[in-house]
């Protein structure tokens, strides 16, 4: 009893309450900070399919390589043989496994290697042949996987819309002979038309709209299921990331080669206004998807113009990168809680209308029709 501080005279007290159970308190800074680390679970599907689709585009580089150094058919059969290899992949994936990215990664592949079997299959030509010969492989590899698709459908939708506009365009430059800005202006003409146009290609595809009325038909209406609605958003998703992706090409070609043309101007602008269009549709999307697409795009067009436009005036472009910095930060002003006003929003509203305005005259300014009006009334 020494030891527990009991002396002589002291007075004990027995009882029978339940002595409550000791609480360890853990001082080991060392296990606080293991426990709070990132799980250790699987790999992550996002790394897995993203690897895989790396994989899949150095293949295809090296593929499309060797065909410029060879003119025999092994680089044609090989990548047709990886292609028919993908596709049916995919399908046994889409039937054997449960994991969905299994199936839009092996159809993805597929896509690209089926571009690539367009590009390689004659070995020489222009490279609007090239690319329309890719992007209608492309095309019909990714409405086929769609085709038999339980899942996946926004991302091999996104790789039929842009393979799609790209096989318009192309098609229009090689039967046109148009010059390679041309046939940039005309793909994002094109795909901000289909942009335009996506809610209604939705319902007709998809057929979530209401039927023609009937006269003898007395049942009420049935609401739409659960599964339509989803592919319904879904197919929307896919077309919209779809067609910015094809106009961000058609910006990006009008700048690269709207200096060769000498004539800066109509390409900057161009550029700019495609760019402005596709910010200004963030608007009216709902989706992480859906704007970050429109987004990233627009910014693409509009960086496309500030380097054309720096490129022209290099003693100002200090200018510019004051302007492009000071504007940007407006893209932080949801972050701090800051709504834009009706009347601002009725104004963007108005700037889009008119950048849509824009487009047609725009692209016909790069295309030379003005010229050639100007040239025959002269004559």
């Amino acid at each position: 009893m020494r030891d527990n501080q009991v002396r002589d005279g002291e007075l004990l007290w027995l009882t029978t309450d339940d002595v409550p159970a000791p609480v360890l308190l853990d001082r080991d800074s060392s296990r606080t900070v293991a426990g709070l680390g990132p799980s250790r679970t699987a790999v992550p599907t996002q790394l897995c399919v993203g690897g895989a689709l790396a994989a899949a585009c150095i293949g295809a580089a090296a593929i499309i390589w060797s065909a410029r150094s060879t003119e025999d058919a092994a680089p044609f059969v090989t990548a047709a043989g990886l292609t028919a290899a993908a596709a049916l992949a995919a399908q046994l994936a889409r039937r054997a496994h449960a994991e969905p990215s299994l199936f839009t990664a092996f159809s993805a592949i597929a896509v690209i290697l089926a571009a690539v079997t367009g590009v390689v299959v004659v070995p020489a030509g222009p490279p609007a042949a090239h690319l329309l010969l890719a992007s209608a492989a492309a095309l019909s590899v990714a409405v086929l996987q769609l085709r038999f698709a339980s899942h996946g459908h926004t991302a091999l939708t996104v790789l039929a819309t842009t393979a799609l506009l790209c096989t318009a365009a192309s098609a229009t430059a090689i039967a046109c002979n148009l010059a390679a800005a041309t046939s940039g202006a005309l793909l994002a003409t094109l795909a901000l038309a289909a942009l335009s146009s996506a809610p209604r290609l939705v319902i007709m595809v998809t057929r979530i709209g209401p039927g023609p009325p009937d006269a003898d038909d007395t049942d009420p209406l049935t609401s739409v299921g659960q599964s339509r609605a989803t592919l319904a958003h879904d197919t929307l998703t896919g077309i919209v990331i779809g067609t910015s992706l094809a106009a961000a090409m058609g910006t990006v070609l009008v700048g690269c080669v709207g200096d060769e043309r000498r004539f800066p101007v109509p390409a900057t602008v161009f550029t700019i206004v495609v760019g402005v269009t596709l910010l200004l549709r963030t608007r009216i999307h709902i989706g992480v998807g859906r704007r970050c697409a429109l987004a990233v795009c627009g910014f693409a067009g509009v960086a496309t113009g500030f380097a054309l436009t720096a490129i022209a005036v290099p003693h100002h472009a200090h200018w510019l990168g004051a302007l492009a910095a000071v504007a940007g930060t407006s893209a932080l002003m949801p972050l701090v809680g800051i709504t834009p006003s009706l009347t601002a929003r009725r104004a963007a509203e108005i700037v889009e209308y008119v950048a849509l305005a824009a487009v047609i005259p725009l692209a016909c300014w790069i295309a030379g029709v003005f010229d050639l009006v100007r040239n025959l009334a002269l004559t």
